[in-house]
């Protein structure tokens, strides 16, 4: 079963990004914060990260903080923001972002588009970690 860690200082939006990472049975966990995000990608073993741009701390760059964290761990991440610039944009997909979802659009269907969001990217997280595993030349 998959495992999805949501993040983002708004409850409101957070319990929306859950209910949309719960389709088909999914474990998620949720973080408000970049501190309590990295403690459980060092803690679980999570299968994706959705998490907002801005997490309206002292700092800016929590998001692309998680992103970077959860990059290295070879864990795709889903950016959701409602701020985004070509700046920001173009920096979360330099760190390695999956996608990127702006919630500023009109268009913008929370469940249904991150549902599908979701799981290609799940699916290129296994086509990932497959890819990764070590190659045992066979036994002679």
């Amino acid at each position: 079963m998959s495992c999805v860690l949501v993040v983002d200082d708004s409850v409101e939006k957070l319990k929306g990004l859950e209910r949309a990472a719960a389709a088909e049975g999914r474990v998620v966990l949720s973080a408000s914060a970049r501190d309590e995000a990295e403690r459980i990608l060092r803690e679980r073993d999570i299968d994706l990260v959705v998490t907002d741009l801005a997490l309206h701390s002292k700092s800016d760059t929590d998001g692309l903080d998680v992103l970077r964290k959860a990059a290295a761990m070879n864990i795709p991440v889903i950016v959701v923001s409602a701020y985004f610039t070509p700046a920001n944009a173009r920096e979360a997909m330099k760190l390695g972002a999956f996608d990127l979802i702006d919630r500023g659009t009109d268009v913008w269907e929370p469940h249904a588009m991150l549902r599908e969001k979701i799981a290609l990217a799940l699916r290129y997280g296994r086509a990932l970690r497959q890819a990764l595993q070590p190659v045992h030349a066979p036994a002679q």
